[in-house]
């Protein structure tokens, strides 16, 4: 991307850090600050985002289908597991390390069931993904009707009792584009 060099400098990278820069991953916030949401993921299929320092890079240790890739980065942004990582390591924690995300239970079949669930996620996904674009805030991806969905079905997943915010389907229409 063009584009990269306004935010990042390429120039001095070396050929590893490169190689792993430009290479398909799950980008998570490190640095939360003081934000409620803990945990904030998103998908780079496509290895075309250099990732700040400020960010934990999740690469897949063997090779899995990209649904994989979104799977992980719908989980990551989950209610469920926000609240699970906040309990875990407390409210205060500012600083997400890559250790911290090993601690993080997923279901035994989580991606790689085909359970209507796991099916009615995919299509959630998809659909957000086909609305993200540049200029569109994390905050509005993550307070739409289908990551409220998304948050809703991995709990299902989980066994745990759902809240009454995002028991509802998300409806026909999505994130503004």
């Amino acid at each position: 991307d063009p584009n990269a060099q306004m935010y990042v400098n390429t120039s001095g990278m070396d050929p590893e850090t490169r190689n792993w820069q430009l290479r398909s991953k799950v980008i998570c916030q490190r640095i939360t600050g003081q934000n409620n949401k803990r945990l904030i993921a998103a998908c780079d299929v496509s290895g075309q985002y250099i990732a700040h320092p400020s960010t934990n890079l999740l690469f897949l240790k063997q090779t899995r289908p990209m649904s994989t890739f979104h799977r992980l980065t719908a989980l990551l942004n989950a209610e469920c597991i926000n609240e699970y990582y906040k309990t875990l390591f407390g409210e205060a924690n500012t600083n997400i390390t890559a250790d911290a995300l090993h601690f993080l239970p997923i279901p035994n079949d989580f991606f790689d069931g085909d359970s209507p669930e796991h099916q009615e996620v995919d299509r959630l996904v998809s659909t957000i993904r086909a609305h993200v674009r540049p200029g569109v805030a994390t905050a509005e991806v993550l307070s739409s009707p289908e990551a409220a969905r998304i948050s809703a079905l991995i709990a299902e997943m989980f066994g745990l009792p759902v809240s009454r915010r995002n028991e509802r389907r998300a409806p026909d229409r999505v994130i503004n584009g």
